[in-house]
């Protein structure tokens, strides 16, 4: 029995030993085997510490990754070291650093370089990392959804609200419109009076004279033939003329001839004139349209466009009139508060948020994470760039010589140089606003 054990022990250990050994041949495109051999080859390979040199004081933080550019993309093959074992991980305004490239980097030699390279961390960029362009299709197309199964229930509740409140604000408007122009009514005087001797008087009537009454005469002068004929041919010089004569005897106070005429313009000439109506509406339309396809007119309506817009005293008075009553108009915040405040908004806004909530918190979730599943990764990267200051600062491993190959660099460096780059050709994947799938 005892050397059963023996043999049993002897064996089980020789099998064991066996397949530690053959298991790398047999099954080398074994996934859990190829990450042993990396994990083995990353343990055993020896790192590589080094100094950089920059050409600038730059903002620097323990732990900024290195990387190297690969056919796959970017690989962190190292990463900014402390100061001293004691030093605190806060950016620092420096020239150099400590940097250590790990056992799977290319050797560094005095034919590498590093550029640093910083993120934008604006709120546009905070902005395309938590809303990528997939996501904000997807959430524009749920809320639009959820709109359109509530649509008629909000705007019922919402339209009387809106009705009163512009029917307020048009009337605080008018009249605080109509008091601006009232206190600055010298100063609306003095701008007339400007243009008149300026404008109006060098410049606008001798073109009325000169360009617009010559079309407009020779325009209406047939169509005012043609009424004026027909309207002659209605009057009666009999019924004029004996009325004329009767007013002028003494003791009468019939005044026969005016009621003669409103008659005649009441039955003769206003049935004409009607008749004449589109005419008339052909005729102003064909002098409005030869004005203002005429040059002269064209270039003094330029003229006197650019001459207002250039005005500094009316775009003082347009600035400050429109500041006071839109932004300083404390009758205006009144009625917004009025009616957005009342009972009646109060429900409405309330039955309005009763609908979305729910739909609110699913895309509240999917932005920023759950309390089961932990916040999403967009979420924490812009935490770690703002509240951790990480992620904010990156390196790139580059070569003086494109031309030598990484597994011929024996002269192993001890210190390199590096430079500042605006120009990020290359991100890496924390940094980039919007990631594809």
């Amino acid at each position: 029995m005892k050397n059963f054990r023996i043999v049993f022990g002897f064996s089980f250990w020789i099998v064991v030993i066996l397949s530690v050994l053959l298991a790398p041949i047999l099954l080398s495109e074994n996934p859990w085997i190829q990450s042993l051999r990396g994990v083995s080859h990353y343990l055993r390979a020896e790192r590589q510490y080094v100094t950089v040199n920059f050409d600038q004081n730059l903002n620097m933080k323990s732990g900024d990754p290195i990387f190297a550019v690969t056919e796959n993309g970017l690989k962190r093959i190292g990463q900014i070291l402390p100061a001293s074992d004691n030093a605190s991980l806060v950016a620092k305004f420096t020239p150099s650093a400590r940097v250590v490239f790990f056992g799977d980097s290319p050797p560094i030699t005095n034919d590498c370089y590093l550029t640093i390279h910083q993120s934008e961390s604006s709120f546009e960029w905070a902005f395309q990392k938590l809303f990528p362009t997939a996501r904000r299709q997807k959430v524009i197309t749920e809320l639009k959804a959820t709109f359109e199964l509530h649509q008629k229930e909000i705007v019922d509740e919402f339209s009387p609200i809106v009705f009163d409140t512009l029917q307020d604000v048009g009337r605080v408007l008018q009249e605080d419109l109509r008091h601006a122009f009232a206190q600055n009514r010298e100063k609306l005087a003095g701008i007339a009076a400007r243009y008149q001797e300026g404008f109006v008087e060098k410049r606008l009537i001798p073109l009325v004279k000169d360009e617009i009454w010559p079309i407009v005469e020779a325009r209406s002068k047939p169509v005012l033939n043609e009424v004026g004929n027909e309207i002659w041919k209605r009057a009666s010089l009999w019924r004029f003329g004996w009325r004329l004569v009767y007013d002028k005897f003494p003791l009468t106070d019939s005044n026969l001839l005016q009621k003669e005429w409103s008659r005649f313009v009441k039955n003769d000439a206003i049935p004409v004139l009607e008749e004449h109506a589109d005419d008339f509406y052909a005729l102003a339309k064909s002098i409005m349209k030869e004005i203002s396809a005429n040059p002269e007119v064209k270039l003094a309506g330029k003229d006197g466009i650019d001459q207002l817009l250039k005005d500094e005293e009316i775009k003082s008075l347009i600035k400050e009139t429109l500041w006071n009553i839109l932004f300083q108009n404390e009758r205006l915040n009144q009625v917004f508060q009025d009616n957005f405040s009342n009972t009646r908004a109060l429900a409405a806004i309330r039955s309005t948020s009763d609908k979305f909530e729910i739909k609110l918190r699913e895309i509240g979730d999917q932005i920023f994470g759950t309390f089961e599943k932990g916040i999403t990764r967009e979420f924490a990267g812009i935490l770690r760039n703002q509240i951790l200051q990480r992620d904010q600062r990156w390196l790139i491993l580059r070569y003086k010589d494109n031309s030598i190959k990484i597994e011929n660099r024996f002269d192993l460096a001890i210190e390199i140089e590096g430079n500042f780059v605006r120009e990020n050709d290359l991100i890496p994947e924390f940094v980039m606003a919007e990631v594809n799938p």
